[in-house]
């Protein structure tokens, strides 16, 4: 989203001032079930893109979700809630920041972050937009985060029909 002013207020704490949009939140959306594949790619391309610029300006988001991505009423998808973003060098190195089904494994472990979270994240989500459901899954917070450094995920095309194989929009036809 636009981020407008990042200032300190009257009493010391740090605010960003951003727009506001009309819409509703990916977490809204999916809660009537997997996307079409067009809708998933077009959504995870734009928040590919705005973690492009972000990533540009040195800012590593740390929390890509569902709730943090809005769809708004002029169909554009926009990045949400910076509030744990880093700028530069990791500064909570060695503590979980993020929410723990969409953490990449060098979250889990506590090691430095780069623009390769975000990535993780949103791979994630574009698995959860597709398959209707996250790829790492947990009863709780312990088990989530032993499965995203353990567990081979299910291909999604075995959770959902219809879905392409990997690569293949780019395979040419066989001449015939």
């Amino acid at each position: 989203c636009t981020v407008y002013d990042i200032a300190d207020d009257a009493s010391g704490g740090l605010f960003i001032a951003m727009a506001f949009y009309e819409g509703h939140t990916l977490q809204t959306w999916l809660k009537g079930g997997p996307l079409p594949v067009a809708d998933a790619v077009a959504v995870a391309m734009q928040v590919a893109s705005g973690l492009e610029s972000a990533h540009q300006a040195g800012v590593v988001h740390r929390d890509i979700k569902p709730s943090n991505v809005m769809w708004t009423a002029r169909g554009e998808a926009k990045i949400l809630d910076f509030g744990i973003a880093q700028l530069g060098a990791d500064p909570l190195r060695g503590a979980h920041a993020g929410t723990p089904h969409y953490m990449s494994p060098e979250q889990v472990r506590g090691e430095a972050l780069d623009h390769g979270t975000d990535l993780w994240s949103l791979g994630v989500v574009l698995y959860q937009m597709l398959a209707g459901t996250i790829p790492f899954a947990g009863a709780d917070t312990g088990e989530a985060l032993h499965a995203i450094l353990h567990v081979q995920p299910q291909p999604i095309a075995e959770r959902r029909r219809g879905i392409p194989p990997p690569g293949a929009e780019g395979r040419p036809r066989a001449a015939g």
